[in-house]
Order: structure tokens, then C-alpha cells, then sequence
């Protein structure tokens, strides 16, 4: 799909919005689209962090 495609889900009361995310002209991430589109993600929201010494793929 497009990161220019905003998909809507309703039920009664209740809209949940989702957007794809994409880079502006800086190479910054933004919304791809919907009423936020062009927004700026900010900074380091989507980094992990991990605690020291955890595991990269907790075995089960």
C-alpha cells in the first residue's frame, strides 16, 4: 500500500486511524497521510532500547 493511504476503521463511537509512515524532502520521518500527514515523528521515538545484557531473541 502507499504510505499516502490513511486506513479508518469505525465501530459505534469509536475511529481508529492508522497512517504509514514516511521520509520528507530532509529525510526526516513523518505521517504519510490523513489530517497529520507531513507531521514530524519526534526524535527517537521509534529507537529500542534494550536493557543491559538482555537478550536480542528471548528464546521459548
Amino acid at each position: 500500500m502507499p504510505a499516502t493511504l490513511q486506513l479508518d476503521l469505525l465501530r459505534g463511537d469509536v475511529e481508529l486511524s492508522f497512517a504509514y509512515l514516511d521520509r520528507n524532502a530532509d529525510g526526516r520521518v513523518v505521517v504519510g497521510a490523513g489530517p497529520w500527514a507531513e507531521t514530524l515523528l519526534p526524535d527517537g521515538m521509534l529507537a529500542t532500547r534494550r536493557p543491559a545484557g538482555s537478550a536480542r531473541s528471548p528464546r521459548r
